[in-house]
């Protein structure tokens, strides 16, 4: 049996690895936030000692920082997490003999070309992508680690989606952009294929990301219209340039003969995700 620990279990993509964990693997998780009121509050936060103890235990370390987030969700761009703990759990992964993957994100890149394959390079235009790109080099420095290039959606209320499900609810407008594209994915189909990158032992850089470009707004189109929700409310927010973050998933295809869901898949998947939260113990 593989042991995983996911350290972020207050995180979409935390969550629905745990949830996606099957008897052929072992899962511990720890949360980032310690705040008591939280709904993920039945798994410990991380501390030194927690993180040394079932690092100890684990076969593989899934870190669901700040970069795990969708690069669409409006708190995206804060990265505490990395900053408070990444280094540390570098260290102990390599004292441990630990597996780590880091959950990136497809903000590393903005274009020009419109889409980046698992070993494209980025050129950092700004603050962001130059964060992402020093984590992801401190990561690559580990023997054996993984990389993990994404747009993890879901429907829980920690993602953009929820906001404009609830304004489309109670029937207010709601501005969504319109012109950064990327290839996303549901956080239930990203956490089935990062497990079995895990299994396989992938290590570099791998991109798991959905076959079509797209947008937020019409990303929330179609998933409002599969919930009846008044898609005329949906505002486009204007804006004078576009953003190309969309990513070519060829490894998977390579090395795993996985293909990368259509748009059509991923919205089905997110209108019929289980969202009950999964609640875990530290090792």
């Amino acid at each position: 049996m593989v042991n995983v620990l996911i350290l972020g279990m207050d995180s979409d993509s935390g969550q629905a690895i745990a949830a996606a964990a099957d008897r052929r693997i072992g899962v511990n998780g720890l949360r980032f936030t310690n705040r008591p009121d939280s709904s993920r509050a039945a798994c410990p936060s991380v501390t030194s000692e927690r993180l040394i103890e079932s690092a100890s235990q684990a076969d593989v370390l899934v870190f669901c920082g700040g970069a795990a987030r969708s690069s669409w969700d409006e708190s995206f761009g804060s990265f505490d997490e990395e900053t408070q703990w990444l280094s540390e759990c570098l260290a102990v992964c390599r004292k441990s003999n630990c597996r780590m993957v880091y959950i990136s994100s497809d903000a590393v890149f903005s274009g020009p070309q419109v889409f980046h394959d698992d070993d494209s390079s980025s050129i950092p235009l700004n603050r962001i992508p130059a964060d992402l790109l020093k984590w992801e080099l401190a990561v690559s420095r580990v023997p054996g680690s993984l990389i993990v290039r994404t747009n993890v959606i879901n429907q829980s209320p920690n993602g953009f989606l929820s906001s404009v499900i609830g304004s489309l609810e109670n029937g207010r407008t709601c501005t969504v952009p319109s012109s950064d594209f990327a290839t996303p994915i549901a956080a239930e189909t990203f956490a089935d294929l990062l497990l079995k990158c895990v299994a396989a032992e992938l290590s570099g850089v791998v991109n798991i990301g959905g076959s079509e470009r797209t947008t937020a707004f019409h990303l929330a189109a179609q998933v409002a219209r599969g919930l009846n929700l008044p898609v005329e409310l949906l505002v486009p927010e204007p804006r004078s340039k576009c953003t190309e973050r969309s990513l070519r998933c060829d490894r998977l295809r390579r090395e795993l003969n996985i293909f990368a869901p259509d748009l059509k898949q991923t919205v089905e998947c997110l209108l019929t995700s289980d969202l009950r939260p999964i609640e875990l113990s530290a090792a």
